[in-house]
């Protein structure tokens, strides 16, 4: 525990003395980076909608089974519930 509170003050003052040592990059992006950072983009927000699309199904069982469905906005009701409503 001791070793990780130190790594992280050690990013944190290195992180904060970098900033006072930046100059000019004089870089230039052109206009096929700028759409090609685009397209990766879009492409990791469209992946994810679609794994969460494929996944669903399975996280919510999931949540079911860990007694987290008002997540889902289900309440939680007995098995003796359950059966009556299947009875009906």
């Amino acid at each position: 525990m001791k070793s990780s509170s130190f790594a992280v003050k050690s990013i944190v003052v290195l992180a904060v003395t970098g900033l006072f040592f930046l100059r000019p990059a004089h870089a230039y992006l052109d206009p096929g980076t700028g759409s090609m950072i685009f397209q990766m983009l879009a492409a990791a927000i469209l992946g994810s909608v679609v794994t969460i699309g494929i996944y669903w199904d399975k996280f919510k069982s999931f949540l079911l089974g860990l007694g987290l469905g008002f997540l889902l906005g289900r309440s939680q009701r007995s098995s003796s519930e359950t059966e009556e409503d299947e009875e009906e």
